[in-house]
């Protein structure tokens, strides 16, 4: 009982870290830049499009960016909705 509760256990791990890959390459391979989007329509300067940049961790690595979502997401801490505050 025991093994089969391990290998369940083990696909469930096996579903959730393919789940995270495909969302993390999927949201990397927009085509579109995220802090443009985000300041669409507000005048923003050069300075300031770099400094939402390193607030959203943008500046960083990619295989260091998928760390961090992965473990955000582990802890629950799905980000701040900068739509609603």
């Amino acid at each position: 009982m025991s093994k089969h509760l391990g290998k369940k256990v083990a696909a469930a791990l096996v579903s959730f870290l393919v789940t995270l890959v495909i969302g993390f390459v999927i949201f990397s391979l927009m085509p579109a830049d995220p802090v443009r989007t985000l300041t669409r329509g507000r005048p923003t300067s050069e300075e300031q499009l770099a400094q939402i940049r390193v607030q959203l961790g943008l500046d960083e690595p990619v295989w260091y960016r998928f760390l961090t979502f992965a473990g955000d997401t582990l802890r629950g801490e799905l980000g701040f909705s900068w739509q609603f505050q």
